[in-house]
């Protein structure tokens, strides 16, 4: 799904129970760009409370307590490839929805966090 202009360019995905996992994976074969610009992992929360502006580059820290684990030094990110040498793959969980991965134009672009 593309950018529309006047939608939120924000998703966000909260699960009833809390999901273990040990890597999450995001690919496509789009012939385009793969752009991400911020990723949050947010560990169980017991007062399921969240940020509710996702897209604010202080999101993390609005709720007391919430970590996000995307931004965990154990945190292995990993990526098909970059379009240029601008960003870097760590980008997406600096904290800033200005920076950002922009995958290669060719072949299946994937993130992995681990």
């Amino acid at each position: 799904m593309g950018y529309t202009e006047g939608l939120s360019p924000g998703y966000a995905h909260t699960y009833e129970k809390a999901i273990k996992t040990k890597r999450i994976r995001f690919s496509s074969k789009n012939s385009n760009h793969f752009h991400i610009k911020k990723f949050r992992i947010y560990e169980e929360n017991i007062e399921c409370e969240f940020p509710r502006n996702i897209l604010s580059n202080n999101a993390d820290n609005i709720v007391t307590g919430l970590n996000n684990l995307s931004k965990d030094s154990q945190v292995t990110i990993t990526a098909s490839g970059l379009y240029n040498d601008t960003f870097k793959i760590s980008d997406v969980a600096n904290g800033s929805i200005t920076t950002g991965w922009v995958s290669q134009k060719e072949g299946e672009k994937w993130l992995e966090f681990e």
